[in-house]
């Protein structure tokens, strides 16, 4: 049996275990006891520490377990608190040493967490190395990022990676990321695009890219339903048809016109009355930024009004056979082919009728 030495302590504001990646951003101390302090000598010149410490307030573990982004893994291949060993490690940032108090921020450990170790970080990773090790973990899960960034309700950020979705910045956009964020955090799990949570919109706007982004649920990946009713609205839901519906109130509008009357005017001009002329478009988009991120700043019961619901949900995807157009001869889905004397063909090269989703919402065409 190993004797392991408490040089120390941590002094912190979380008294019990929340998301480590909020803890990060907190600054803490630890309180190194008097009689390692020499110890501490020219510690000050490590920008970086790692700090080894217990998990003193976690009493089990199990050896395979879903961790943070919710993927089932083994103990030792996660950083879960709950270890055989109990053994935590952070790299931390150091602030400022004061005698025996050193000043870090990173650091995921919890107020009277026993200190074992403190070592400095010399790095071991070039940045070139350090992006491999990103795309590395980005192939075993390419939604890790965003996770982490909803767990947290980062929403500037993922605001930013909206916009570079959709093109640009609108109040519409920002609605999507506020109800997208709350209604993933509250039912609690994350869609890998395999159907079993699905996003129910009722429009094809702005606010329908922020869903998609942010849910994971997607047209692509047939985890996203469209009901064209119109409604600046949509639903997350499990496979056992409990979820939470979000949908804008009547007030939105008005309360948005009368906290940004600049922005609604060339709103008008740019959008409603199709004015490209290049002042005003350049006005309108900055405008626009500026609104979508005061936005966030909202409070969501101001936007939407939140719903717990059980929908009707369609199956699961079908793998329809592939057939082929007998005069163009490019690949169609079966139930979308139309038949002339027995032969198959698809709608456009027999000027069919066909539904179209544009603008206006779900159409006939031909």
């Amino acid at each position: 049996m190993f004797d392991f030495k408490e040089i120390g302590v941590v002094r912190s504001n979380f008294k019990e275990h929340t998301d480590p990646f909020k803890m990060r951003e907190f600054e803490s101390t630890i309180e190194i006891k008097k009689e390692y302090v020499e110890g501490l000598y020219r510690i000050e010149e490590s920008e970086y520490l790692e700090i080894l410490f217990c998990f003193h307030k976690s009493n089990d573990y199990e050896l395979k377990l879903n961790n943070y982004y919710g993927e089932y893994k083994g103990v030792f291949a996660t950083r879960t608190m709950k270890r055989p060993s109990n053994i935590g490690l952070s790299k931390v940032k150091l602030l400022k040493r004061k005698d025996n108090i050193l000043y870090v921020k990173g650091l995921d450990a919890l107020d009277g967490t026993p200190v074992i170790d403190i070592k400095p970080y010399n790095g071991g990773y070039k940045d070139s190395e350090n992006e491999h090790k990103e795309i590395i973990e980005l192939k075993d899960n390419p939604r890790k990022k965003i996770i982490q960034l909803v767990k947290n309700c980062k929403l500037e950020d993922l605001l930013t990676i909206s916009g570079a979705l959709h093109g640009h910045y609108c109040p519409g956009l920002s609605m999507g990321v506020i109800g997208s964020v709350y209604a993933v955090n509250k039912i609690k799990e994350f869609s890998d695009g395999m159907e079993d949570i699905l996003a129910i919109i009722e429009i094809n706007s702005c606010f329908a890219d922020a869903v998609q982004l942010i849910t994971g649920c997607t047209f692509g990946n047939n985890s996203l339903i469209y009901r064209d009713y119109g409604k600046i609205a949509f639903s997350l839901v499990k496979r056992d048809q409990k979820g939470v519906r979000l949908s804008a109130k009547p007030s939105y509008r008005e309360l948005q016109k009368e906290k940004y009357p600049e922005y609604q005017k060339y709103f008008d001009m740019a959008v409603v009355q199709q004015n490209r002329d290049e002042n005003v478009m350049n006005e309108f988009k900055k405008l626009a930024k500026e609104v979508s991120f005061d936005l966030l700043k909202w409070e969501i019961n101001d936007i939407f009004k939140i719903d717990d619901v059980k929908l009707k949900l369609p199956d699961y995807a079908p793998i329809k056979e592939a057939l082929y157009c007998a005069i163009c001869g490019e690949q169609i889905m079966k139930s979308k082919e139309t038949y002339e004397e027995n032969k198959v063909y698809c709608k456009p090269c027999k000027n069919k009728e066909y539904f179209q989703i544009d603008g206006s919402g779900v159409s006939v065409c031909k």
